[in-house]
């Protein structure tokens, strides 16, 4: 769940550090404080992505696609959110199979594939509505640099 997908990100790095200190919340609202401060927002859009997940949300790939690139993006200040989209809106193509570039996420997604965060299962599509493993989560948090 997107809750769970939180706590292994407190538990296992300092990410959210500067988002909760060492203030305790109930699990309901760790996972409001964390959507209010925009970790589960797409960057690629002008609504409030986020406003119909919840703590017990099951954690897909493309959920955990956009959490994982707002925490690389927020320790790489700097970088650039919307520069996939643009590039390849130009080009007229997503080069992946299963990711229109209509895409909220698509940024999140292919700034995760190309920095190695995450990969695609079989070389050429995300599957981005199935649901991320404990592990798989876990294993991409330790690919961020």
């Amino acid at each position: 769940t997107v809750l769970e997908m939180i706590k292994l990100t407190q538990q296992t790095t300092d990410y959210l550090f500067n988002l909760t200190a060492s203030k305790k919340y109930s699990d309901a609202n760790l996972v409001k404080h964390i959507i209010s401060c925009g970790m589960l927002d797409a960057k690629n859009s002008n609504n409030n992505t986020s406003e119909k997940i919840t703590k017990d949300t099951i954690a897909t790939r493309i959920i955990a696609a956009r959490f994982l690139w707002n925490i690389y993006t927020n320790k790489m200040a700097g970088t650039n959110l919307t520069s996939y989209h643009k590039q390849f809106s130009e080009a007229g193509f997503s080069p992946i199979e299963d990711l229109p570039l209509t895409s909220e996420d698509f940024d999140a997604v292919l700034g995760c594939i190309e920095k190695e965060i995450m990969e695609l299962p079989d070389g050429i599509n995300f599957y981005p509505n199935r649901n991320i493993s404990g592990m798989d989560f876990n294993l991409s948090l330790k690919r961020i640099k």
